[in-house]
C-alpha cells in the first residue's frame, strides 16, 4: 500500500468540531484518486494531513493513523505558494531543501520544466508575471523536483481558464505516467480527472468518508448526492432563471448590457478591466459604479456581513439595508449574517463582494471573474444576479473565462495577451546587495564626521554624481519618488534642529540636513534595485549565517513587499464605495484588512515552504543541511563600490 489511513481525526486550532473524523482507507501504489465532497467537508485539511504539513505548523489536533511516502502538495492559490523571485529560484527551492548539489540541481530544473511543459519558458522571469496555468506549471515542477511517490493536488485547476487547466491537467497525468506516483485530487469541477481516476472518495459535510469505490461504482451510486451538494459532474451550464432572451420576445426591451472580456491566463483581463472603471469613475462618478474586484478581501469595509453589503447603500438610499439583505438572500448568504467577514470562505466572500456591488443599484458593474470556483448552485445563484441587474438597465463589463457565462454576453471583447516586460532578470545587476549595504554603511558612519559645510555639499554633489553613474543601467519604475521621502527627512531634520537649537544656528542645521542626505540617498536607492533572494545567498553563503532564518526573513521580505499593491486595491475600493473615513482611522482601515490579507497569503507561503522540504530532517532526525544553486559573488563592481563609498566619504570628512 502507498497511503494507508485509519481512523484519521483532525480538529482545527480553536475549532469546537473536527474538521475530518473516523477516516480510514487504502490507496494502492500508482493510482488515481478523486477525493470528492461538498464545500467544508474537510478535502484541504485531509490532504494537509496527508502531507505532513499539520505536524510542522501545529495548527491543528491530528490523532489516528497516516502512513504515507513523502509527498508533494499542490495548492489552489499559486500565487501565494510561489517560494522564489525566479522561476529557476521557485522550482530549485526544494531540492536546495533536500541538500542536493549544485550541478544535480542545475541539471534537473530545466529537466523538471520540460516534464510539466514549460521547456521553452525563460526561467529568469519573475513566477508572479505568468499566466494561471503557467504557474501551476511551475508549482508543480517545484514539487516534483524530487519525484514524489505522493502527489497531492488541491483545486490545481479551479482558478484557470479551460486551456491552462487542460495543461495543468495534462502536466500532471505525464508525471503520474512517467514515476509511477500516486495521486489524490480534490477538484469542484471533476469531469476532466474521471477518465484517469481509479477510484473515488467522498466525505459528506461533517467530514465523515460515506463512500470509497472504484470510479464507476461510486459515479453510479453518488450522482444525485453529488449533484446535490453542487459539484459539476458535467460540463453543461445550470439553468438560470434569466436565458438571454431576444429583445423582441421579452416582456420589455432591455436596456442594460453584458459585456465580457475574454483571453487566455494572464492576457490583461483584470488590467482592462480596471483602466475601464477608472475611465467610468472619472466621467460618473463612485456612487454610480459597483466593482467585484480580484481579490474579494479588499471589499470587506465592517465586521458584519450585512454591514459589509450594506455600506454603499444606506448612504444612498433610504431602504439601503433592505436592499442589501434581498442580495444577501439572493446569493445564499443569509447563513452566514452572524459572522464576521473576514471567516468566510473564498467563495462566500466573492458572493458577498457581489453583493455588495449590487445593493445601491449601480448604473454600471465591473466585476473580476465573479464565477470562479463556485459550485453549481451558487454558480447559478451569481448568474442569475448578474443577469437581473442587466434586465434591470445596468451595463456590465466582465472579466472571465467561464464559457457559460460567455453564453450569455450579448457583447465579448478579446483582450490579446500583452506582451511581458520582465524585470525579475537581475543577475547581470553591476553591485551585489551585500556591496549595496556595505556601502551604506560606509557613508552612514562618514557623514557623522563630516564637520565643514562646504566638505559635505562637496561630498553630496560628487556622491550624487556617482550614483546617477552606477544606477543608471538598473532601470526601476518609480525610483523619482523615492526621492520625496528623503527630501522629507532632509528638510524635517534640518528644520528641527535650526528650531531647536539655542541660537537658530542655520549653518548647523544645514550641515546635519546635509548628513543625512548622504547617508539616506544611497541607502535608498540601493534599496529599490537590490534583489532579496541575491541578498538572502550572500547572508547564508558568504557571511555563514543560518540558511533557514534567513530564507524565511528574504521570503517575507519579498512578500512585504507586494503589500503595496493589496493597499492600493483596498484603497481604492474603499474610495468607490464612499466609506473612506479620513485621517488615522482611514488608515487603520487599510491598514487592518491589508494585514489580514497578509497574515491568509503567509499561511499558504507557510504550507507551500513545508511542502518544499523546509523543514526536511535527514536520517539522524537533525535539520538537513541545505544547498545554494546559486553561488553568491562578489565582484569587481562591488570592489569599485566600497572604494568609491570610502573615497567619498573621506572627501567630505577632510575637506575644510
Amino acid at each position: 500500500m502507498t497511503v494507508r489511513v485509519a481512523d484519521l481525526r483532525v480538529t482545527h486550532f480553536g475549532a469546537q468540531q473536527p474538521a475530518v473524523q473516523n477516516l480510514s482507507f487504502d490507496l494502492d501504489d500508482g493510482q488515481v484518486a478523486l477525493l470528492l465532497g461538498p464545500s467544508g467537508a474537510g478535502k484541504s485539511t485531509l490532504l494537509l494531513a496527508l502531507s505532513g504539513v499539520l505536524g510542522h505548523l501545529e495548527t491543528a489536533e491530528v490523532t489516528g493513523v497516516i502512513e504515507a511516502p513523502e509527498a508533494g502538495l499542490l495548492l489552489q492559490n499559486s500565487a501565494a505558494a510561489t517560494v522564489g523571485e525566479t522561476v529557476f529560484r521557485d522550482v530549485a527551492f526544494g531540492a536546495e531543501s533536500a541538500g542536493l548539489q549544485r550541478a544535480e540541481i542545475l541539471r534537473l530544473v530545466p529537466h523538471t520544466l520540460a516534464a510539466v511543459g514549460l521547456k521553452s519558458l525563460d526561467d529568469s522571469r519573475d513566477p508572479q508575471s505568468l499566466s494561471g496555468g503557467e504557474l501551476q506549471r511551475v508549482c508543480l515542477a517545484g514539487l516534483v523536483s524530487l519525484a514524489p511517490k505522493l502527489l497531492l493536488l488541491d483545486e490545481p485547476t479551479a482558478m484557470l481558464d479551460a486551456a491552462a487547466a487542460d495543461s495543468v491537467r495534462l502536466a500532471v497525468l505525464d508525471y503520474l505516467k512517467s514515476s509511477g506516483a500516486t495521486a489524490i485530487v480534490a477538484e469542484h469541477r471533476f469531469s476532466g480527472w474521471l477518465p484517469t481516476a481509479d477510484r473515488i472518495l467522498v466525505l459528506d459535510d461533517t467530514g465523515e468518508l460515506v463512500a470509497n469505490g472504484l470510479t464507476a461504482e461510486v459515479i453510479g451510486t453518488q450522482l444525485g448526492t453529488l449533484e446535490s451538494w453542487g459539484l459539476w459532474t458535467d460540463d453543461t451550464a445550470p439553468v438560470v432563471a434569466f436565458e438571454n432572451p431576444d429583445t423582441d420576445t421579452a416582456e420589455e426591451p432591455r436596456t442594460g448590457k453584458l459585456t465580457v472580456l475574454v483571453g487566455p491566463s494572464g492576457s490583461g483581463k483584470t488590467t482592462r478591466l480596471n483602466a475601464e472603471l477608472e475611465l467610468a469613475q472619472a466621467r460618473l462618478g463612485s456612487d454610480a459604479l459597483g466593482w467585484l474586484p480580484q481579490n474579494p478581501v479588499h471589499t470587506i469595509v465592517a465586521d458584519s456581513v450585512l454591514d459589509t453589503a450594506a455600506a454603499t447603500a444606506v448612504r444612498l438610499h433610504a431602504d439601503g439595508r433592505q436592499h442589501a439583505e434581498y442580495w444577501i438572500h439572493r446569493l445564499n448568504l443569509e447563513v452566514c449574517l452572524g459572522r464576521n467577514p473576514h471567516e468566510l470562505s473564498g467563495g462566500e466572500q466573492r458572493r458577498l463582494a457581489l453583493a455588495s456591488a449590487l445593493a445601491h443599484a449601480p448604473k454600471e458593474l465591473f466585476l473580476d471573474e465573479p464565477t470562479v470556483g463556485l459550485d453549481r448552485i451558487n454558480w447559478a445563484a451569481v448568474v442569475e444576479a448578474i443577469l437581473e441587474v442587466r434586465e434591470q438597465g445596468a451595463n456590465l463589463l466582465v472579466a472571465t473565462h467561464d464559457p457559460h457565462l460567455i453564453a450569455l454576453a450579448d457583447e465579448v471583447i478579446e483582450v490579446e495577451p500583452r506582451a511581458i516586460a520582465d524585470a525579475s532578470k537581475r543577475g547581470s545587476q553591476a553591485f551585489s546587495p551585500l556591496a549595496m549595504l556595505a556601502a551604506s554603511a560606509i557613508t552612514l558612519v562618514g557623514a557623522l564626521f563630516f564637520s565643514s559645510l562646504l566638505g559635505a555639499l562637496v561630498a553630496l554633489a560628487v556622491e550624487g554624481a556617482l550614483l546617477a553613474v552606477a544606477l543608471r543601467s538598473l532601470p526601476q519604475p518609480g525610483r523619482s519618488r523615492l526621492l520625496i521621502p528623503i527630501a522629507i527627512g532632509v528638510l524635517s531634520v534640518g528644520f528641527s534642529n535650526w528650531w531647536l537649537s539655542g541660537n537658530h544656528d542655520l549653518n548647523a542645521a544645514v550641515l546635519v540636513a546635509l548628513r543625512v542626505a548622504f547617508f539616506g540617498l544611497p541607502g535608498l536607492l540601493f534599496a529599490s534595485v537590490a534583489s532579496p533572494a541575491a541578498l538572502g545567498d550572500q547572508l547564508g553563503q558568504q557571511l555563514r549565517l543560518p540558511a533557514r532564518p534567513v530564507i524565511a526573513a528574504i521570503i517575507g521580505l519579498g512578500r512585504a513587499q507586494r503589500l503595496q499593491h493589496d493597499w492600493r486595491s483596498v484603497k481604492r475600493v474603499r474610495e468607490i464605495r464612499g466609506v473612506t473615513r479620513g485621517g488615522l482611522k482611514e488608515t487603520w482601515a487599510l491598514l487592518l484588512v491589508t494585514l489580514i490579507e497578509a497574515t491568509r497569503s503567509a499561511q499558504v507561503t507557510a504550507i507551500a515552504l513545508e511542502t518544499r522540504g523546509f523543514s526536511s530532517l535527514n536520517s539522524d532526525g537533525k535539520p538537513q543541511p541545505r544547498s545554494w544553486a546559486i553561488p553568491a559573488r562578489f565582484g569587481r563592481g562591488d570592489a569599485w563600490l566600497l572604494l568609491g563609498a570610502v573615497l567619498v566619504s573621506a572627501l567630505g570628512v577632510f575637506w575644510r
